[in-house]
C-alpha cells in the first residue's frame, strides 16, 4: 500500500461523508466491534479500507507499472433507522427483515456518491480511478458481544488506478496531488493527513537527492558511482612505509643461513 493507495482510500472517505444514510459516519480502517455501541447507533456506520494492492512492476521500478487496488466498504446497520421519503418519515426496523432493503438503497447511494457527484473529493476519485474491473457484495453479521450481532455488508470494488506513485523526493508539482491535498488540508480531521502526504512525496526524511535518482533508475551502488552520481567509496591510499621484513634466508651458493 503506497500514497496513491492511500489517497484513494481517504477519497472515498470524504466523497461518502454526508452522501448517504450513513451521513458523516464515514472512517478509514476497520470498525472495532468494541468501539460500537449499538444503543446509540441512529444511523449506518461506514468504513473504507484497502485489501489487495498489486503493481505490475517492470525491472526493478517498484512506484511504477500498472497499478490495481480492491477497495472495500463495509457497512453496519442499526436495529431501526429513521429516513425521509418524500418528506414523509419512515422508521424502518432493520432485524424485521429490512436490512436487504436498507442494504441495497445504501449500496446505489454509495455507487451515486462515486459516479456522479460534484465534490472536489469525488471529482478527484473519478481522475484517480480509471476504471471499476469487477465489484461485488457480501452480506454478513458482525458480533458486538456474545448475544448481539448487527446486520453488516461487505462491498468490494477492483480499481485500476490512473497514476504511479509519486517519485521519491519529487517537488509537489501535480495538479492532482496539489487539489488531494488541499482537500484534506480542508479537513480538521485530515490536516495531519494531508502534512504526512506533501513530506512524504516531496521531502522524505533523510534522503539526498542523489538517492532520489538512484531509486528513480534501479541503480546498484557500483551502477551509480560507475556513472559518478552521488559520493564514490574509494579504495584506501597505499602506505608509504615499506612493508615490514619478517626474517631472510642468505644464499652465497655455496652455503645459506638464516637472518631473524
Amino acid at each position: 500500500m503506497g500514497i496513491t493507495s492511500i489517497a484513494l482510500q481517504y477519497l472515498t472517505v470524504a466523497a461518502l461523508r454526508g452522501a448517504t444514510l450513513a451521513g458523516d459516519a464515514v472512517q478509514p480502517g476497520a470498525i472495532d466491534a468494541l468501539d460500537v455501541d449499538v444503543a446509540l447507533m441512529a444511523k449506518p456506520l461506514i468504513a473504507v479500507f484497502i485489501g489487495e494492492d498489486d503493481r505490475k512492476v517492470q525491472g526493478k521500478e517498484l512506484i511504477g507499472g500498472e497499478h490495481r487496488v480492491e477497495l472495500l466498504i463495509q457497512a453496519f446497520l442499526p436495529s431501526e433507522i429513521d429516513v425521509s421519503v418524500n418528506g414523509v418519515p419512515l422508521r424502518i426496523n432493520s432485524r424485521e427483515g429490512a436490512s436487504d432493503l436498507i442494504m441495497g438503497v445504501l449500496r446505489r447511494q454509495i455507487d451515486r456518491a462515486l459516479s456522479a457527484s460534484d465534490s472536489d473529493a469525488a471529482n478527484l476519485w473519478r481522475i484517480l480511478v480509471a476504471e471499476i474491473e469487477t465489484t461485488s457484495a457480501i452480506p454478513f453479521l458482525f458480533q458486538i458481544t456474545e448475544q448481539v450481532r448487527i446486520a453488516a455488508n461487505e462491498s468490494s470494488y477492483l480499481c485500476r488506478l490512473t497514476l504511479n506513485e509519486p517519485s521519491f523526493g519529487a517537488p509537489l508539482e501535480s495538479n492532482f496531488w496539489q487539489a488531494v491535498i488541499g482537500v484534506f488540508a480542508a479537513d480538521p480531521d485530515y490536516q495531519p493527513v494531508a502534512a504526512w502526504i506533501a513530506a512524504e512525496i516531496s521531502a522524505p526524511d533523510g534522503i539526498a537527492t542523489w538517492r532520489v535518482q538512484q531509486a528513480d533508475l534501479g541503480l546498484t551502488q557500483e551502477a551509480r558511482e560507475g556513472i559518478g552520481l552521488g559520493p564514490i567509496e574509494l579504495p584506501e591510499p597505499a602506505s608509504d612505509e615499506p612493508p615490514p621484513i619478517d626474517g631472510a634466508i642468505v644464499d652465497t651458493g655455496d652455503e645459506a643461513w638464516s637472518l631473524p
